[in-house]
């Protein structure tokens, strides 16, 4: 206990010491000014926060003409813009980063460079306590993929538009917040307060980006089948589905009143459906607002499922390569493309492999699946052309090896970390937002986080046996050869 202790003490300096000076560089190194830009979204969560904070409820545009909103005009001018931005009711946005800035904002007057700068520590500080995230997620492993991912991680800065009001930050927050509260599901066997605080979580995730939209069913899907495997009690996943639906009907039911229509998140489904699956992103797996297939006349009376069904029959085709567009969006910034995927392919082949290898000591499948994954991943790693993917190549083939000459079982060290689980829930969420809206790259950053920890777990698990190894072997070797015998 007192060594968990140290431990938990120590990557927590370290963390919040290098958080600091990555801050630091950030700032200096960075332009960070007082205003908000007239751009779309940073515009809508801008005013929206002040609204708030003026108590004009949920809404958009300059309410207040007596009040600066301190909008910088988009021809960069370095003047406050004074354009129109009339109020609206739209709900094309969840409240949760509005929120966050009103808060700042009531505290401190409205100083978007406050904000931008709290943005950059909740940064710098995730950054830093990697270590920290894997020692508690993964283990002693986790610790050493955590202090191996900060430089991969820091260099991804730039998605998470730091010096802009944009939600990505915060939802790296949320999606730490949830990994903490599962790291105690895990620990203390699902209690009942836990799970309602991870519902709870979950249901705040949701408030802060409609990114996480698949979260709670992938959760859900989890804990049925942890209750059918008789481990996790009715009770237990009732208290988690209470404390995730019961905030969100409330959200759901001041939204539909305001908006005069049915909403569950916001009143953006239909634009980003359509947006996310046109003529556009057939070619390129983007979004793009102006599509011209919907604005055919035979679409002007069709439902938004009705125009979805016809595009997908008439595209059926082209729909394998939309979905690898979009996934090769959300995995351009991971330091081994796709490797998530490939691990999971390996460990179900891996399992077939053992398995023959019970039934019949030599089998020639066993070598033809090995020698394909082999090539798998070389032809992989020679289309990403990244020192990362060599290196994780080598690292699963050096697994496969192992595993072989049933030395190491990749089944064993993953069943026993929770934590693999909760990236395996982070990465399929991301990736069917994707492939059912659109991939982006401002989406999927705070998911990379986890799953470049991820990512470089299985090559320190085989680092550290090769090193136990060639330890033990010897320790053995001295004790087999012993003293030399005197003539």
């Amino acid at each position: 206990m007192k060594h968990k202790l140290l431990v938990l003490v120590l990557l927590t300096t370290l963390g919040c010491f290098g958080g600091l000076l990555s801050r630091h560089y950030l700032i200096t190194h960075s332009q960070y000014d007082d205003f908000a830009r007239k751009n779309g979204d940073e515009m809508a969560y801008h005013s929206l926060a002040i609204n708030m904070m003026l108590g004009h409820g949920f809404t958009e545009g300059l309410v207040d003409q007596k009040v600066d909103y301190r909008f910088l005009d988009i021809s960069e001018t370095g003047e406050p813009s004074s354009s129109d931005y009339p109020p609206n009711h739209n709900f094309l946005r969840t409240p949760g980063y509005p929120q966050f800035l009103a808060t700042i904002y009531m505290t401190n007057g409205i100083h978007p460079l406050l904000a931008k700068e709290i943005q950059c520590a909740i940064f710098c500080f995730a950054t830093f306590l990697l270590p920290l995230a894997g020692w508690v997620l993964l283990g002693t492993n986790g610790l050493w993929a955590g202090a191996i991912s900060i430089p991969f991680v820091f260099r991804m800065h730039h998605l998470f538009n730091l010096n802009e009001l944009y939600t990505e930050t915060l939802q790296l927050f949320s999606l730490l917040l949830i990994a903490v509260v599962w790291a105690l599901v895990q620990r203390y066997k699902y209690q009942g307060f836990l799970m309602s605080l991870l519902g709870f979580a979950c249901f705040y995730s949701l408030m802060v980006k409609g990114a996480s939209l698949f979260l709670p069913p992938l959760f859900l899907a989890y804990f049925l089948f942890k209750y059918l495997s008789g481990i996790l009690s009715r009770s237990r996943i009732v208290a988690f589905v209470i404390f995730l639906a019961l905030p969100l009907a409330c959200w759901s039911a001041y939204a539909s009143l305001k908006c005069g229509r049915p909403i569950l998140l916001s009143t953006q489904p239909e634009s980003v459906l359509l947006g996310g699956n046109n003529e556009l992103s057939l070619h390129s797996g983007t979004f793009e607002y102006h599509h011209h297939y919907y604005e055919n006349p035979r679409f002007i009376s069709a439902g938004m499922f009705e125009k979805l069904s016809t595009f997908y029959q008439e595209n059926l085709d082209q729909i394998p390569r939309m979905i690898s567009n979009k996934i090769r969006i959300i995995l351009y910034d991971i330091p081994y493309p796709g490797f998530l995927l490939c691990y999971f392919v390996f460990l179900i082949a891996l399992q077939y492999c053992l398995w023959l290898e019970n039934r019949r000591d030599s089998s020639p499948w066993v070598i033809i699946v090995y020698a394909i994954l082999c090539c798998f991943v070389l032809c992989h790693a020679g289309v990403a052309h990244k020192l990362h993917t060599w290196i994780c190549a080598a690292a699963l083939i050096a697994t496969l090896a192992l595993s072989h000459s049933r030395k190491i079982s990749l089944w064993v060290d993953i069943r026993n970390y929770s934590g693999l689980y909760l990236s395996v829930i982070y990465f399929l969420s991301i990736s069917l937002i994707s492939i059912i809206l659109y991939g982006y790259r401002r989406f999927s950053a705070p998911y990379h986080y986890f799953t470049i920890l991820t990512s470089f777990f299985l090559p320190v698990v085989i680092a550290r046996y090769w090193i136990s190894s060639c330890r033990s072997s010897l320790f053995f070797k001295k004790i087999k050869t012993g003293p030399p015998t005197p003539a």
